[in-house]
């Protein structure tokens, strides 16, 4: 074996030993220094490049390129070629020490791909050949040039035997002799030196144009780079790419400045095509140190226990460029192979770091081989992560110019500086905040037609844990059902064409279950939504292997589309439901409701516990209805379907109670008219009996009636900081220095991925608001079951908080405007155990006061005039609300009856909040936001009288903080929080016309009609509408709160019989009255109106999140 000596002098990385002249440094410093190791596959015989002839082979190669310097510096020379590594490498350097700037391009890129580069960069000349293959590409590249009127001059492909006379056998090494390039200029930092390009996976392939600065920040400076080997390590990169961006730069550039040497596969004929057992073979015969495969090369070495052999003595090998299937990664690490992983991008350079720390290394930043599927950013890198908001809790990647990073490209600013948005999504690892995992894109994000995002890298990689899938791409964009493309092992495939579909549909599925289980509802997979591949139409891969997600969905998207249209026939992937075998008997009528909800939801359920706690949601919610209505239609009892509503989940919310109104239809009952009269005392009655449950047994601790020695510091227990008002009420916390200590509970996230720190920090990115506040050291940040008496903490959080809170502020609650009263009573439990709490304080300073958050819809529904007063509400006003308003008026009643028994109580009831100035977010979920997005589907904007008196969370909440900081006054018993300054609804509408032509780009003018009209054009259109429920949801989201806006629009008629004026809140929403408010809060008296400036924020908001269709 060669024992020729590595390089004993580094060239300087700081630009001052530039690219174009790297090569002369080691002609002169190096000579006899190996830059790399040709291995020949058939002779297994190895040998020696040196940076001498190396030099000689590159400025040869820059005569032949740019011959008596015709081309002046700086023109692009595109590289279309099939050759070896050595031959590649050799003409890319060789470019460049001419002062052309090379463009290497892929041959799997298509002709179209590969004509728009090359015009679109404006490159007029190219090297091409090879092979015949290549020959037959540029044909189809030259025509679709001719088409652009583009013309390209070629040079024909220099062979290894040109450049590298010494590699025939018998040849002296000195034989040639070549006179030094002349250098045209000296290049500088923004001196362009390449161009690359991406795979064009989501479209044409995009060019990104590398300068000097940017490959020495980006790519050479890179503690990857670095790490790759010391000086004289043997590095395998024979199976790495040259005309690919990572290839290049490792091979090109990074080895002349890090000076480990290159094992590549000597030159022949036919370039030799790396394959993972020739791969192999030449890895273990030049004993390298450390490789640089695809993940394709592991897959394959993974099921042979001889490789793992001989992998286990390489110290480390890394992989890039796509996924690694986790059993194959977890086979390879538990048998003792070193794989690690490795993050970068053709538009930002090399990114992640090779921990090289010893595996046994004391620090907790020390590698683990079991973390194999996560990488470590460099120090070097500038990085912020973006919260996707997702059920997988990831974030987007962005890199932000820094001092020891510049992206290539740069397509948004973070703060005022010039960022790279790079659509990667990652997740932290659990315990090691500095370890990332890849699993996904955010282009890759599926939106479902109910605005429900599914990030599908994670079910993807779970589905792959079976041994008979090759990959899996998964689908659905605005479709209501996800389903998945599936390429099966030719073992699969075999057994496929034996046994049939269904039989291997039952070898994966414990697979997709798996699958099904981690992700939300919403991504649920169903065994007919499932589509394979077939041997007759090979999926397309990019350069890197990898498949292109894109590709694949469009050559299968003939059957994907087939197997959409048989869902819509049949109903959807529901319709083997079944029905009961008798509707008169109640047991049978449960049973089968519980099937086919527990088949909707994906999980088991519990009869008598309410739907709406269980996971059922308004899109759920619909399609159960939908089963059910179709079912009684078929059976003897088809007369009563038209008494099951739209809304019968909702009014019946548990299994029992729904099966027993449907056996009461089906036996001639429960169908009788109910007058309004009758209504309004059979709600009024139900709004009593709650109350009566939960207002009993009031504390009389001694305690409670003691003042205590007066406070002037406080600790706080605030419940859903999470949430859109949450935020900003912990903010405010954080940020007053009379408040000692924090405690914020908000509830576990229901697949428990996510801790409480994790969701904090997600919803405050959300909303802009700084994050290293989340790092105060009073705040505590905690998992809370409210339903429970301890309120689910540690009995010594518990105690902490009875021995020392002096206030708490009540602000979770669910929001659903469909939800009757029964369902939010889990809400109204959780506010009795929060009082409890106070009542059985044991503080020095006396019990804690309790401040709710409550809602105008307490108040229920009235004539626009209507003004409430700061006062405590009649029981009757919720005759007119909706289930939200009715368990608020609950909530409410406890703490009047909380005041009486001896606690300091304050109720805030809030009118209308909506998105801040500066980020906008407004819950999609609101009705205002559902409005808006149905009157783009309709073309139309509702007008009617009244005002909007809508205020912004970030003032909301500072209002509602100036109400109960102040020790000098008794608390309010209730105090409003709405705009002083309300805007008339007609103008409100205005602001959203201009905005959404503005800001939306499928948006035009919108007609303005008077409400009545636009919701009968809304009704209709959701009536006649032949998609899914979840698709018409999607694009009418006001059809799913049809019986708040019907009231509303109800309210609004009204009010214009009577000849009202229009002073009053629109809708028929209760105007509130904020005489003592506005004496407490500076904040109320000197807010701000509402103006287009707000509006072009919340739509803005709203598109990104995907609501306009």
């Amino acid at each position: 074996m060669d024992t020729t000596p590595c390089p004993s002098v580094l060239p300087a990385s700081d630009g001052s030993v530039t690219i174009d002249t790297v090569v002369d440094f080691h002609a002169e410093k190096n000579p006899e220094h190996v830059f790399a190791i040709l291995y020949d596959v058939d002779t297994r015989a190895q040998t020696p490049i040196l940076y001498k002839q190396l030099a000689t082979a590159v400025h040869l190669a820059a005569h032949k390129l740019n011959p008596d310097s015709l081309y002046r510096q700086g023109t692009n020379i595109g590289i279309l070629a099939s050759t070896d590594s050595i031959t590649y490498i050799t003409l890319i350097q060789g470019a460049i020490r001419a002062g052309l700037v090379p463009f290497p391009i892929s041959p799997r890129t298509a002709a179209e791909g590969i004509a728009h580069l090359l015009a679109s960069t404006k490159t007029n000349y190219a090297i091409v050949g090879g092979s015949p293959a290549i020959d037959m590409l540029y044909k189809q590249v030259e025509t679709r040039l001719l088409e652009q009127g583009h013309q390209v001059q070629l040079i024909s492909l220099p062979t290894a035997t040109e450049l590298y006379p010494n590699l025939v056998p018998g040849a002296k090494s000195n034989a040639l002799t070549v006179e030094p390039f002349q250098r045209l200029k000296p290049t500088k930092n923004d001196t362009v030196i390449h161009i690359v390009h991406s795979s064009g996976s989501t479209g044409l392939p995009r060019a990104v144009l590398g300068s000097q600065q940017g490959i020495f920040k980006n790519v050479i400076n890179q503690p990857f780079h670095k790490a790759l080997g010391a000086p004289g390590v043997r590095t395998g990169l024979m199976a790495a790419l040259p005309f690919h961006a990572s290839g290049m730069w490792i091979q090109s550039m990074a080895s002349m400045y890090q000076g480990f040497i290159q094992v590549l596969f000597a030159p022949r004929a036919d370039p030799v095509i790396p394959t993972p057992d020739i791969t192999l073979q030449a890895l273990s015969d030049t004993e390298c140190r450390t490789a640089m495969v695809w993940p394709t090369f592991l897959e394959a070495w993974a099921e042979d226990d001889r490789a793992i052999a001989k992998l286990k003595k390489i110290e480390a090998i890394l992989f890039g460029g796509g996924p690694l299937a986790e059993r194959v990664g977890d086979r390879l690490v538990t048998h003792g192979v070193n794989i690690q992983n490795s993050y970068g991008g053709t538009e930002f350079g090399t990114a992640s770091h090779r921990d090289v720390e010893n595996t046994s290394h004391p620090c907790p930043r020390g590698y683990d081989p079991r973390d194999w599927v996560y990488f470590k950013l460099a120090d070097t890198q500038s990085a912020q992560f973006i919260p996707q908001q997702d059920d997988q809790g990831s974030y987007e990647i962005i890199f932000v110019t820094g001092m020891h990073n510049k992206p290539f490209v740069l397509n948004t600013e973070i703060a005022g500086c010039p960022a790279y948005s790079t659509k990667d999504l990652v997740v932290q690892h659990p315990t090691k905040p500095w370890l990332w995992k890849l699993v996904g894109r955010a282009d890759d994000q599926i939106t479902l037609s109910n605005s429900e995002k599914i990030n599908p890298g994670p079910i993807e990689n779970t589905i792959l844990k079976s041994p008979l899938i090759q990959f899996a791409v998964m689908f659905g964009r605005e479709k209501s059902q996800t389903g998945v493309l599936i390429d099966l092992t030719p073992d699969a495939r075999e057994t496929y064409a034996n046994e049939g579909r269904a039989r291997v549909v039952d070898l994966i599925w414990p697979y997709v279950e798996q699958a099904n289980s981690l992700g939300p509802t919403h991504a649920r997979l169903a065994a007919d939504t499932i589509v394979f591949t077939t041997n007759s139409r090979p999926v397309p891969r990019t350069a890197k292997g990898t498949i292109s997600r894109s590709s694949a969905l469009k050559a299968y998207a003939e059957e994907i589309e087939n197997m959409y249209a048989a869902l819509e026939t049949t109903g959807d992937h529901m319709q083997d439901m079944g029905s009961p075998s008798c509707w008169k008997i109640c047991s049978e009528v449960e049973a089968w409701i519980k099937t086919c909800v527990q088949k909707v939801l994906g999980h088991q359920i519990h009869v008598e516990v309410d739907l709406f706690q269980q996971g059922m949601d308004s899109l759920s919610a619909a399609i159960v209805t939908r089963i059910i209505k179709s079912s009684v239609a078929s059976s003897n009892h088809a007369g009563v379907v038209t008494e099951i509503s739209r809304n019968v989940i909702f009014s019946h919310p548990t299994v029992k109670r729904l099966a027993n109104y449907l056996v009461s239809l089906a036996s001639g009952g429960a169908s009788s008219p109910v007058t309004p009269g009758d209504n309004g005392k059979m709600i009024t009655e139900e709004i009593q009996n709650m109350i009566r449950k939960y207002d009993t047994n009031w504390s009389t601790n001694s305690t409670t009636q003691m003042s205590g020695p007066r406070i002037t510091r406080e600790s706080v227990v605030i419940t859903g900081s999470n949430g859109g008002l949450g935020c900003y009420l912990l903010l405010t916390l954080l940020k007053d220095v009379n408040v000692d200590k924090i405690w914020a509970l908000n509830r576990r996230s229901r697949d428990g991925r996510l801790g409480a720190k994790e969701r904090q920090v997600a919803a405050f990115k959300e909303k802009l608001i700084d994050v290293d506040l989340l790092n105060h050291p009073k705040l505590s940040l905690l998992e809370a079951d409210l339903q429970i008496g301890g309120l689910g903490l540690t009995e010594d959080v518990y105690s902490e908080i009875q021995a020392h809170a002096t206030t708490i502020v009540h602000n979770a609650w669910q929001v659903d405007f469909n939800l009757t009263l029964q369902s939010f009573e889990p809400s109204i439990n959780a506010t009795r155990n929060l009082l409890n709490l106070a009542f059985n304080s044991i503080a020095s300073t006396g019990p804690p006061r309790f401040l709710f958050v409550s809602s105008v819809s307490a108040a229920g529904f009235g004539c626009p005039e209507r003004v409430l007063h700061e006062k405590y509400l009649p029981l009757e006003y919720g005759v007119h609300s909706i289930g939200y308003g009715r368990s608020k008026l609950v909530a409410e009643k406890l703490l009047e009856s909380a005041q009486a028994a001896g606690l300091e109580t304050c109720i805030a009831r809030l009118g209308l909040l909506v998105g801040d100035k500066r980020s906008g977010a407004w819950s999609v979920k609101d009705w205002v936001p559902a409005i808006i997005a149905s009157s783009v589907s309709i073309g139309c904007l509702p007008n009617t009288i009244g005002h909007a008196s809508w205020i912004p969370l970030d003032k909301a909440a500072l209002a509602i903080h100036e109400l109960y900081v102040d020790r000098s006054i008794t608390i309010p018993t209730v105090v409003h929080c709405a705009h002083p300054r309300p805007i008339p609804w007609s103008d409100m509408v205005k602001m959203f016309d201009r905005a959404l032509h503005s800001c939306v780009a499928h948006v035009t003018n919108l007609e303005v009609v008077p409400f009545s009209d636009w919701n009968q054009r809304i009704t209709r259109a959701a009536t006649i509408f032949g998609g899914s429920e979840a698709e018409k949801a999607r694009k009418y989201p006001s059809s799913k709160i049809q019986d708040m806006v019907d009231q509303m629009v109800r309210y609004a008629g009204s009010t214009k019989t009577n000849g009202s004026t229009a002073s009053g809140e629109m809708g028929g929403i209760v105007a509130l009255d904020m005489m003592q408010a506005l004496a407490l809060s500076h904040t109320l008296r000197s807010v701000e109106s509402l103006d287009r400036q707000y509006v072009d924020k919340w739509i803005m908001y709203w598109q990104a999140k995907g609501l306009f269709v």
